[in-house]
């Protein structure tokens, strides 16, 4: 074995990295990275943050809308928010699943530190769980609820609204829906805090969304015929603001580029509000919430690796 070889070949490898570009990607981690030390199995989760920060290509802005904070989650976290997000001004509420491992979680952070306040790792009530509901995709926030968009990944028989208690976390209610509504599955819900009314719409190519009354038991309102781009597809969660419903999609035509989308739920009209660059092509876009920050961030979006990691990206746009 030629040793010197071999060590001409690392120095050449090393002489190719940009250690100026990692330091870079690293940097804004350092505290988060440092707040993982002080905990159990802290430098195993370190070194996973630190692998996902690193090797993860680095998201950024587009023409019409500005990446204000970029914050990776890993393990635990990961699994407690891998699928949906809403807020109330105080708190992010968090949705996680591992659909393999029939696995589901409800959660809760502080917006401001993004520390873990609570979480509830078995939501579900064994009803459900018996009749095959074990995917909790997107969740709104209103008056003191979660409202979470519930399906049976396998079959997509029993499509539901869970709602839980936003102090506690705790299972309150579900309300069934009409599978016939939602063949594929219901991936999300969005609550417009103006009126009570919930929308959610099916999982691909769909040219409605449905509308129900919280106060009427969820009773469905209507069903809302699309205009502008015509059809939704591969829509992952949405949320209220200023009045239209924006919805975060994982559009895969585009490669890294996703797709926000803003709808008019009094017409029907649905428009590209903006798009996100979210650093590689096979990122899945997820939820969305929507909340002004001091920073200038209006929109707070989900995105999974397909790793071990997820991010919350937030943005400014102009509106």
């Amino acid at each position: 074995m030629d040793f010197n070889e071999i060590f001409g070949k690392i120095k050449d490898l090393l002489g190719k990295v940009d250690f100026g570009e990692i330091w870079g990607k690293v940097k804004p981690y350092i505290g988060k990275i440092g707040d993982f030390l002080k905990k159990t199995p802290s430098i195993f989760a370190a070194f996973i943050l630190f692998l996902t920060v690193v090797f993860d290509p680095a998201a950024g802005s587009t023409e019409s809308s500005q990446l204000i904070r970029d914050e990776a989650f890993v393990l635990l976290d990961a699994y407690y928010m891998g699928q949906g997000i809403t807020n109330d001004g105080t708190y992010y509420y968090t949705s996680g699943a591992i659909t393999a491992l029939k696995l589901a979680a409800i959660a809760k952070y502080d917006m401001k530190t993004m520390k873990l306040v609570d979480k509830n790792t078995k939501p579900l009530p064994n009803s459900l769980k018996n009749r095959g509901n074990d995917h909790i995709g997107g969740i709104s926030y209103y008056n003191g609820k979660i409202y979470a968009a519930v399906e049976d990944s396998k079959d997509y028989k029993y499509p539901c609204i869970v709602v839980f208690d936003a102090a506690t976390l705790d299972y309150v209610t579900h309300y069934d829906l009409n599978p016939r509504r939602f063949p594929d599955g219901i991936p999300w819900l969005a609550v417009n805090p103006d009126t009570g009314m919930v929308y959610t719409s099916a999982w691909s190519h769909t040219k409605v969304i449905e509308q129900y009354q919280i106060s009427a038991v969820m009773a469905h309102v209507r069903e809302i015929d699309l205009s502008g781009l015509g059809e939704l597809d591969r829509i992952q969660g949405g949320e209220f603001y200023d009045g239209y419903l924006y919805l975060s999609g994982d559009n895969r035509d585009t490669g890294k580029i996703k797709n926000v989308y803003k709808a008019n739920v009094d017409t029907g009209y649905v428009s590209l509000a903006f798009t996100r660059d979210v650093g590689k092509s096979d990122s899945e876009a997820e939820d969305m919430t929507a909340f002004l920050t001091d920073d200038g961030a209006i929109f707070h979006v989900l995105d999974y690796n397909k790793l071990l990691g997820v991010y919350i990206r937030s943005y400014a746009v102009d509106l």
